[in-house]
C-alpha cells in the first residue's frame, strides 16, 4: 500500500533477528511524538501482505534474511514496494556491497553498527522527504513531457551553448530524428546555412547585449530536416529563465502548407491582377447597392471617355440610357434570384454624350469586407455589331445571288422537262413524214437520202429524249410508281427490244435469273426497265463481238423484301480507269472519240444512275480496257403475291390461284357502286364483290356515279379515278360536296403521290391498285364496313379445268388466275374477248401516237393498260403505262416504244389465238360475249345520252364513239343532224333527236336512263 497521508511516518522493519528488530523498535520508540509506527517482519514473503494492508511510507531491510540472501534481496523488495524508498541495513561497511544495493533499487544504506537513535531518525525523515519530493519532480516532468509529446508543434530546448536537452514527438515528425539521439547534439544541425555559421554569433551578442534576433520575437526561417531538405518555420524562442545551466525552449511550427498557399495566392494575385489591367475586355466590381464603380480596368473607363478618376465616382446608372432601366432592373432580380445575369445588350452612354453598344455578364460576389458586390464582364461591341451587319448584308447579297442562280436553273430545268412536247412533236413528224414519204415510190437516191434523214432524226430524237429526261429528274418532277410486276415480263419486255438488234450486229443477248429470284415484285418497272434497257443497248453499242448479259441473282431475302442484284455484262471496249472516273459524269463520254464513233449525249448513264439512287441503290462500273465492262446495282424490293405451285414441275403443276384470302367478309343487306369505265373490268370485280353478299350496282363515269347516288342509298363507293365524262376526283369532290359520307375507295392502275393527294383532297377513303387483288379488296372492304369474316369460306376455288396453257408470251397466267380467283373458264372467256379488243380497238394506238392524237391516245392507253393489268398481259400493261404516263407529262413518245408497242399488241394477238375454249365453255360464253360486245356498243350512246340529260359538254371522242355505233342504224343524214346539234351544244333538240333514234331502232340500252 502506498504511504500513509498523517503526519506519523509507518516503518516496515523486515529484520530476522530479534534483538536487532528490538534495538530498532528503541530507537524509533525513544523519543516521545517522534511520530513513527513500526511493523516488524522477519522475512521477504512477509513484505506483500503488510504493504497489502496498511500505508507504509519506508522500508528498513536487511539483506541477509532466512529467505533470500544479499542483493536479490532488495532486487525482490523493489519489485514489491514500487513507490516506497527502502533503506538497507547491513552488518559490513562494504562500499561495493552498498553501491549494488543502490543500483538494485534501494534509496540509502546503513550499517547497524554505526547509527545511533537520532541518526536513524533523522536519517529516515531525510530520505522519505527526498524521496517524495523526487516523486513530484518525475510526476512533474512526466507530465510536462505528456504535454510537450502531444503539442502539435515542435518543441525544443537547449542550452545556452545551444545543445538541445529536449526534443518532443513534434519535433521528431518535423525534423527526421529520434529524440535520444539528437539530445545533447548541437542546435546548428538543424539549420541550413547561413544560420548555422551564425547561431553562435547570435547567442554571443544576446549574453553580452541583449539584443534580440529570434528570442522572444516570432520569425520566419528556413529549416534543415535529416535527409537535408529544407523548409520554411515559424519560429519563437523564449528564456526559461534558467541560468545554471541557462536554458531556452523554442516552439517550432512547419509553414509549407501557408507558404505554398500564400506563393499560389500571391501568383494569382499577380495573375488576376495582370489579366484584369491588360485585358482587352472590360473588368469591373461594382457596390451590389448602388451600382457604384468599385473596381474597373481601361477597357471600361477609356471607351466611355473617362479618366479613371472621373470614371471612379460613377455607377452603372449614370452611363445606362434612361429606356434600359427596366431591363437593368429585370437582370438585377435575375440576378438577386440566381447570382448571375447575362447575357445582357444594352448601350453605355459616354462622356460626350453619343452611344456604344455592350455585352454583359456578371456574378454576384463578396469584397473582403464581406459586402456584396458584383463583377461584371462589359464588351464594347460596336465593330462586332459592325461586322455582323457587313457580313449579314454580303449574305443577303449571296444567298441573293444564290436564289437568282437555283431560280434560273429551276427555270432551265423546268423548261426543258415542259418543253418536251414542243421539242418532241417537230422530230416525230420528221421521223413520221420520212416513213411515210419512203413507203411512196422513190428514186435510189431520194431513198437513200430520205434513209439517212429518218435515221439521223432517231438519233437527234435519242439524245433530246436524253436531255429531256435528265432535266426531269433534275427539275424534281420525277415520281416513283409503286405496283407489281413480273420479273419474266421485264426479261421479255428486253428480250423483245435488244434480241433483233443483237443478232444484226453478230452478238449473242443472254438473259438469265437465278431460279432463287422471287418472280413478283413490288415497285417501278417502268423506270427499272429504262436503267436496264439503258445499260443493254450501251453494252450492244460498244461491243463489236461476243455478247451482252443480263444477269439477275438474289442477295438477300425475307418475308416481305427481297434484295436483288443486276448486273448487264459485255465483251465490249471497256474502259481505263481515268474513263471510269468521269463515266456517270453528265454530258460526258470515255472520251471524245467515243462520242465520233458510237454517238450518243453521255446522259445515259447519269439517268440510269440517278433512277437507282431514287429507287434506294447505287449503280457501280467494273472494267478493264479491252476485256468489256460490268454494269451491276443492287435494289431492295417488296416481294409481290407469289403462286403457291411455283416450285412444282410443269409437268405436275395445277393452275390453281395462291395466297388464298383467309375469309370473305359478310356484307348483305349493303350496296356497293362500283365506277368503272370498262366493261371487263368492271365484270372482274362485279364477280368478286357479289361473293360478299353485297349489292352491286355498276356506273361508267362520274356523272353516272352523282345520278346513281341521288336515286339510291350506297355504303361504300369504288370509284375508278381515270374516266371519260367525269373523272374520280371531280366525281369525288361533288359526292363530299353533297354531304355524303360514305366510304369512297380510289381504284387506280398506278397511283402516284401528287395523284394520291388530289385525291384525298377530294374526299378519298383509301386506295387500291389495279389490278384488283382480291384478298386486298376483301380486307379493305371488311374494315371501311367493319363487316364480320366468314372464315369457314376461304374464297370458293374453281378447280383448274387444264384450259390454259402452261404458259403464254407476254401474260402472268399464275397471277392472272389469282385475279379472277380460280375461274378458269371465266379467265378464259375474258382473254377471248381482249383478244378481240386488241384486234378492233387497241391497234388503233400506235397509228393514234404516229398521227399525233395524243389525248385519243392516253385514254386508249389509260384503258389497255387497265385491261392489261387486270388480265396479267404484264408486257402490254407495262407498256402502256409508260406510254400513258409520258403522256400524261406532255412529253412525245418515242419511235422505239411506238414500235415495241406495234411488236407487243402482235405477240399478244398470236398468244392469244392458241387459247382454245372447250366446247362447252366456248358454247356458254358466245352468246354471253355476244351480249358482251353488243352492251360494250352501246356503252357511248348511253355515255351520249347521260350528258345530254345533264346539259353537259360533250367530248369529241365520247360523240364520235357515239356516232360510230349508230352508223348501222340510222342513215347518215340524221347522224350528221345530231352531230351538228351536239356541236352547237343545243343539247335540248340533240336529245330529243338522239330519243326518236333510239325509238325508232328500237335500242335498248343498258342504263336505266333509257326513253
Amino acid at each position: 500500500m502506498s504511504a500513509s497521508t498523517s503526519s506519523r511516518l509507518h516503518v516496515l522493519l523486515v529484520e530476522d533477528e530479534l534483538a536487532e528488530a528490538e534495538l530498532i523498535r528503541r530507537y524509533l520508540s525513544r523519543q516521545p511524538g517522534s511520530g513513527f509506527v513500526l511493523t516488524r517482519v522477519s522475512t521477504l514473503a512477509e513484505i506483500g501482505g503488510v504493504l497489502a494492508s496498511v500505508p507504509v511510507d519506508v522500508i528498513l531491510l536487511d539483506i541477509g534474511l532466512p529467505d533470500s540472501f544479499g542483493i536479490q534481496t532488495v532486487e525482490s523488495a523493489s519489485k514489491m514496494a514500487v513507490g516506497i524508498p527502502i533503506i538497507v541495513l547491513t552488518g559490513n561497511d562494504d562500499l561495493d556491497v552498498a553501491m549494488q544495493a543502490l543500483e538494485a533499487g534501494a534509496q540509502e544504506y546503513l550499517v547497524k553498527s554505526e547509527v545511533g537513535p537520532e541518526q536513524l531518525i533523522r536519517f529516515l525523515h531525510q530520505v522519505v522527504s527526498r524521496y517524495r519530493l523526487e516523486s513530484r519532480l518525475e510526476d512533474s516532468n512526466r507530465r510536462m513531457q505528456t504535454l510537450l509529446n502531444a503539442a502539435g508543434d515542435a518543441i525544443i530546448t537547449a542550452d545556452e551553448a545551444g545543445f538541445i536537452l529536449s526534443f518532443n514527438l513534434a519535433a521528431e515528425a518535423m525534423f527526421g530524428y529520434q529524440a535520444e539521439e539528437i539530445i545533447g547534439d548541437n542546435l546548428r544541425c538543424l539549420m541550413p546555412e547561413p544560420y548555422s555559421s551564425q547561431h553562435d554569433d547570435y547567442m554571443r551578442r544576446y549574453e553580452e547585449t541583449g539584443e534580440r534576433r529570434v528570442i522572444g520575437i516570432g520569425r520566419e526561417v528556413t529549416a534543415l530536416r535529416r535527409d537535408g531538405s529544407t523548409f520554411p518555420i515559424e519560429l519563437n524562442v523564449a528564456d526559461t529563465g534558467l541560468h545554471h545551466p541557462r536554458e531556452f525552449i523554442g516552439i517550432v511550427r512547419d509553414v509549407s502548407e501557408r507558404v505554398r498557399e500564400s506563393r499560389a495566392l500571391a501568383a494569382q494575385e499577380a495573375k488576376f491582377r495582370g489579366l484584369f489591367e491588360h485585358s482587352p475586355v472590360g473588368i469591373a466590381m461594382n457596390n451590389y447597392a448602388t451600382g457604384e464603380f468599385l473596381e474597373f480596368n481601361a477597357a471600361v473607363n477609356e471607351p466611355a471617355g473617362y479618366t479613371p478618376e472621373e470614371f471612379k465616382v460613377l455607377s452603372y446608372w449614370d452611363i445606362t440610357p434612361v429606356e434600359y432601366m427596366e431591363a437593368e432592373q429585370r437582370q438585377i432580380d435575375t440576378l438577386e434570384k440566381t447570382g448571375r445575369y447575362g447575357p445582357f445588350e444594352k448601350e453605355y452612354i459616354r462622356r460626350d454624350g453619343s452611344r456604344y453598344p455592350v455585352l454583359l455578364h456578371g456574378f454576384k460576389a463578396t469584397d473582403a469586407e464581406g459586402q456584396p458586390v458584383i463583377w461584371s464582364i462589359v464588351q464594347d461591341i460596336s465593330e462586332l455589331k459592325a461586322a455582323k451587319s457587313a457580313t449579314r448584308e454580303r449574305e443577303e447579297s449571296l444567298d441573293l445571288a444564290r436564289q437568282e442562280a437555283e431560280r434560273a436553273n429551276q427555270a432551265k430545268s423546268e423548261f426543258l422537262a415542259n418543253m418536251s412536247h414542243e421539242i418532241r412533236t417537230p422530230m416525230n413528224a420528221v421521223i413520221g413524214l420520212s416513213q411515210l414519204l419512203l413507203e411512196t415510190s422513190l428514186e435510189e437516191g431520194q431513198r437513200g437520202y430520205l434513209n439517212k434523214i429518218r435515221d439521223a432524226s432517231k438519233m437527234l430524237l435519242c439524245i433530246i429524249n436524253d436531255v429531256l429526261d435528265y432535266s426531269k429528274i433534275d427539275a424534281g418532277k420525277l415520281e416513283l410508281e409503286q405496283s407489281s410486276f413480273h420479273v419474266d415480263a421485264l426479261l421479255d419486255q428486253m428480250r423483245m427490244l435488244f434480241e433483233a438488234t443483237a443478232k444484226e450486229q453478230g452478238l449473242e443477248l443472254r438473259l438469265y435469273v437465278n431460279p432463287e429470284v422471287p418472280r413478283r415484285l413490288i415497285g417501278d418497272s417502268m423506270r427499272l426497265g429504262q436503267v436496264l434497257t439503258n445499260l443493254l443497248s450501251n453494252a450492244l453499242k460498244f461491243t463489236d463481238s461476243g455478247s451482252a448479259t443480263l444477269e439477275i441473282a438474289l442477295v438477300e431475302r425475307d418475308e416481305e423484301m427481297a434484295t436483288l442484284d443486276f448486273s448487264v455484262i459485255d465483251t465490249g471496249i471497256g474502259m481505263t480507269p481515268d474513263d471510269k472516273e468521269r463515266l456517270f459524269e453528265t454530258f460526258t463520254q470515255a472520251d471524245t472519240s467515243t462520242t465520233r464513233k458510237y454517238g450518243g449525249t453521255g446522259l445515259g448513264l447519269a439517268i440510269s444512275r440517278k433512277l437507282v439512287e431514287t429507287m434506294g441503290g447505287s449503280l457501280e462500273v467494273a472494267s478493264e480496257l479491252g476485256q468489256g465492262s460490268r454494269f451491276h446495282f443492287s435494289l431492295t424490293l417488296a416481294l409481290g403475291d407469289e403462286p403457291e405451285d411455283a416450285d412444282a414441275s410443269k409437268a405436275d403443276k395445277e393452275r390453281a390461284p395462291s395466297n388464298a384470302p383467309a375469309g370473305i367478309p359478310i356484307l348483305t343487306g349493303k350496296r356497293i357502286l362500283l365506277v368503272d369505265d370498262n366493261a371487263i373490268n368492271q365484270e372482274v370485280a362485279q364477280r368478286i364483290l357479289e361473293k360478299t353478299g353485297a349489292e352491286v350496282v355498276l356506273a361508267e363515269n362520274g356523272v353516272l356515279a352523282l345520278k346513281r347516288i341521288e336515286k339510291q342509298v350506297f355504303d361504300l363507293v369504288l370509284m375508278d379515278l381515270q374516266m371519260p365524262v367525269m373523272d374520280g376526283f371531280e366525281a369525288t369532290a361533288k359526292i363530299r360536296e353533297s354531304g355524303f359520307e360514305f366510304p369512297i375507295i380510289a381504284l387506280s392502275a398506278a397511283v402516284m403521290q401528287d395523284e394520291k393527294e388530289r385525291s384525298r383532297k377530294a374526299g378519298v377513303d383509301d386506295h387500291l391498285a389495279k389490278p384488283i387483288d382480291n384478298d386486298v379488296l376483301y380486307r379493305v372492304l371488311g374494315h371501311w364496313l367493319s363487316a364480320d369474316v366468314d372464315e369457314s369460306v376461304p374464297a370458293t376455288k374453281q378447280e383448274p379445268a387444264g384450259l390454259l396453257p402452261d404458259r403464254l408470251a407476254g401474260f402472268d397466267l399464275d397471277q392472272g388466275m389469282r385475279y379472277f380467283d380460280g375461274a378458269e373458264d371465266f379467265y378464259l372467256s375474258m382473254l377471248v374477248r381482249f383478244h378481240k379488243r386488241i384486234t378492233t380497238e387497241f391497234e388503233a394506238l400506235p397509228e393514234l401516237l404516229k398521227a399525233g392524237e395524243r389525248e385519243a391516245a392516253r385514254q386508249l392507253a389509260h384503258s389497255l393498260k387497265g385491261l392489261s393489268g387486270t388480265l396479267a398481259a404484264v408486257t402490254l400493261q407495262t407498256l402502256s403505262g409508260r406510254i400513258e404516263e409520258t403522256l400524261h407529262a406532255g412529253e412525245e413518245v418515242d419511235e422505239v416504244d411506238r414500235q415495241t408497242l406495234i411488236r407487243a399488241l402482235a405477240e399478244a394477238k398470236d398468244a392469244l389465238r392458241k387459247v382454245h375454249v372447250t366446247s362447252k365453255s366456248d358454247e356458254n360464253y358466245q352468246d354471253q360475249d355476244q351480249d358482251q360486245d353488243q352492251d360494250q356498243d352501246l356503252v357511248a350512246i348511253n355515255q351520249l345520252r347521260d350528258c345530254l340529260v345533264g346539259s353537259e359538254f360533250v367530248e369529241d371522242p365520247t360523240l364520235q364513239s357515239a356516232l360510230s355505233q349508230l352508223q348501222n342504224i340510222v342513215d347518215a343524214g340524221r347522224l350528221e343532224t345530231l352531230q351538228e346539234l351536239v356541236e352547237q351544244m343545243e343539247n335540248e333538240s340533240a336529245l330529243a333527236h338522239l330519243d326518236a333514234i333510239i325509238k325508232e331502232g328500237e335500242i335498248k340500252l343498258p342504263s336505266t336512263t333509257s326513253p
